[in-house]
């Protein structure tokens, strides 16, 4: 018998999408055209949201002891530091890009499978599929050579930028090329100091950038001016890169080994909808772009990790197939958002006009000198920013938030006192109750005489949704005596500074958080009837 869901590529999207359904108890087949793994470093951040979704795999350990962190960034221009970009995130266990390269973070997704039982179906090719009847039939080559047909009642393409999927739904990869040549060198370097910065150089020849993943390894990317033709630029040579170091940077440095040399050209292409019928585009496979700020493969886990719970609340009949449209609508605007940020970072750091030239420069002198900016662009790149604010999934109940987060963003971590049954009281963060599938009601109160009504409320829906739900007791302030049975965790706030990030204004406030750690629903009373129309939109209730 045929699984539900068959994922096509074995990358860091597809494994992501593996990994995700295998938490959420969702069989599936994952397929690659490839035998073996590629070697190829090719991505090399990891940046803290992706860390924070993938927390709940237990896989983040692997990945801080597999790469290490990076602090931030040296820019210069004409012989010159400009100034330093720092990285840290001060709401987040995970405070700073972490480097490691795109195979490593494969074969820690692929260990995890492994250790679950899971296996990659290696050397299977996708060959063509139909969607009929609630089914997508699809026609595979195996290893050998022989040819199987079998229907899924999903399709994940994560076959990257010349998805032969996308291609066979005719679905149109807009966007442009860029005109210029670039290279790509992943070496072996002496003479940098401080292995934990990246250095960005403008000169006035052409940018380059050097970025570390290892002890005395970075890759260096640089433009080449504009292509020639249309067709591919030869590699370029150990040589030719190292002239360009020593031409273009004040760094004092010298290349001793070449594992990786390569020319490429930079495209920025997405497809308007990231679902077709049953089949969903995720990854390079529904948007690629400028490497400029190494957001493309986080960009992609955080694709599967969005359809992930989704998906899978529909094939476990627990929500209606209407919540599938949010994927595309709220993945679609980021991947525009994306492209257009690395878009003009592209083309700034391209510039040619020397007058734009200085002002550039002088720009980017001011602002790396202002924290403010520099946290608020730390944030941006570490995708703690990426927000759904206008997903048909996100409602706003009763009630005035002026302040704290907004619906739609990520739910910040912050550290409580867990409040047990004996009464042991130990700390906790919010992200370690987060690491559960399932929707979180979180309840927040400073009153004593709330909690009768608090309760009845959470008693109410712990009861209807219980497949779907778990509930979360805040205590603004003093502890104070609450009914355990239904949640699964009572917390103090005693400073309510998690109150403050959450906007709390009022005596009691209710807060409904999605399985990937974003703000869907508040309101500022214990009302059920409000809470209960916006759930049944979304979620079939367990008993009734």
């Amino acid at each position: 018998m045929a699984k539900p869901v068959l994922i096509v590529g074995a990358g860091p999207v597809g494994l992501t999408m593996a990994c995700e359904l295998h938490r959420y108890g969702i069989p599936f087949r994952i397929i690659d055209k490839l035998e073996k793994p590629s070697e190829q470093s090719k991505a090399l951040v990891v940046w803290p949201r992706t860390l924070e979704l993938l927390s709940p795999l237990g896989v983040t350990k692997e990945f801080t002891n597999t790469g290490f962190y990076a602090r931030g960034g040296h820019f210069y221009s004409q012989n010159k530091r400009l100034g330093t970009f720092e990285i840290r995130i001060d709401d987040s266990r995970f405070k700073q890009a972490l480097m490691i390269s795109q195979c490593q973070t494969e074969s820690i997704l692929t260990n995890y499978l492994r250790k679950n039982g899971i296996y990659i179906d290696r050397g299977v090719t996708w060959l063509e599929q139909q969607e009929n009847n609630n089914r997508i039939q699809v026609k595979l080559q195996l290893k050998d050579g022989n040819i199987e047909t079998a229907d899924y009642e999903y399709v994940i393409a994560c076959d990257g930028a010349h998805s032969p999927i996308r291609h066979h739904l005719g679905i149109e990869f807009a966007g442009e090329q860029d005109p210029h040549d670039w290279f790509l060198a992943d070496v072996e370097l002496l003479g940098l100091d401080d292995p934990s910065y990246l250095h960005l150089c403008l000169s006035s020849i052409g940018p380059v950038a050097l970025f570390p993943f290892g002890k005395n390894h970075y890759r260096v990317i640089g433009d080449m001016g504009f292509a020639a033709s249309s067709e591919k630029r030869k590699d370029p040579l150990q040589e030719e890169v190292q002239a360009i170091l020593d031409e273009r940077t004040i760094l004092k440095c010298k290349i001793i080994k070449s594992i990786w040399l390569s020319s490429f050209r930079v495209h920025q292409r997405k497809v308007k909808k990231y679902r077709q019928g049953r089949c969903f585009l995720m990854g390079d496979a529904a948007h690629i772009h400028s490497p400029a700020g190494g957001q493309g493969m986080n960009t992609g886990m955080q694709d599967a990790i969005n359809l992930a719970w989704k998906l899978a609340y529909v094939l476990r009949g627990y929500a209606p197939m209407e919540i599938l449209d949010t994927f595309s609508v709220e993945r679609e605007q980021i991947g525009q958002q994306i492209l257009a940020m690395t878009g003009r970072v592209t083309k700034m750091m391209l510039l040619q006009n020397p007058i734009l030239k200085r002002l550039r420069n002088t720009f980017l002198a001011l602002m790396l000198s202002v924290p403010p900016i520099t946290r608020l662009l730390a944030r941006q790149m570490a995708q703690m920013r990426i927000a759904y604010s206008h997903s048909p999934l996100h409602q706003e109940g009763k009630g005035f938030f002026p302040n704290g987060i907004k619906l739609g963003e990520r739910v910040p971590d912050g550290e409580m006192i867990f409040l047990s049954k004996s009464g042991v009281k130990q700390k906790i963060y919010l992200w370690d109750l987060l690491q559960n599938p399932s929707w979180k009601l979180i309840i927040w109160t400073d009153q004593a005489m709330m909690i009768d009504e608090a309760n009845r409320f959470v008693n109410h829906f712990a009861n209807l949704f219980r497949n779907q739900i778990q509930c979360i007791i805040l205590l603004g302030g003093t502890e104070f005596s609450f009914d355990h049975s239904a949640v699964i965790c009572l917390a103090l706030d005693p400073e309510k500074i998690f109150g403050k990030k959450l906007g709390v204004t009022a005596l009691s406030s209710v807060f409904l958080v999605r399985p990937d750690g974003y703000l869907s629903y508040r309101q500022q009373s214990f009302q059920i009837s409000p809470t209960e129309a916006y759930l049944r939109k979304w979620l079939f209730p367990s008993c009734e």
